[in-house]
């Protein structure tokens, strides 16, 4: 979606989904289970018909105790060139 007289477009936008499940063995004989969910929207922006801006926002979700959060959102921004 350009738009000619508004200095924001929408060049184009990306949804995904990603699991992952790992099983890790340590140097003890202990293995641990881990279950990885992720979620997120990726959208590529036009600043003046020029300049493009990517913006992303992801879900993350983690079973295990080695990460901090069990619920994860984040927000990125970037530049292009």
């Amino acid at each position: 979606a350009y738009f000619f007289t508004f200095p924001f477009s929408l060049q184009r936008e990306l949804v995904y989904a990603n699991y992952r499940h790992y099983f890790i063995n340590d140097m003890k004989d202990e293995s641990y289970r881990v279950t990885e969910v992720k979620a997120g929207v990726s959208l590529s922006t036009v600043f003046l018909n020029k300049f493009s801006f990517p913006i992303g926002l992801e879900y993350i979700y983690n079973d295990t105790f080695f990460a901090k959060a069990t619920n994860q959102l984040f927000f990125t921004l970037g530049t292009a060139f």
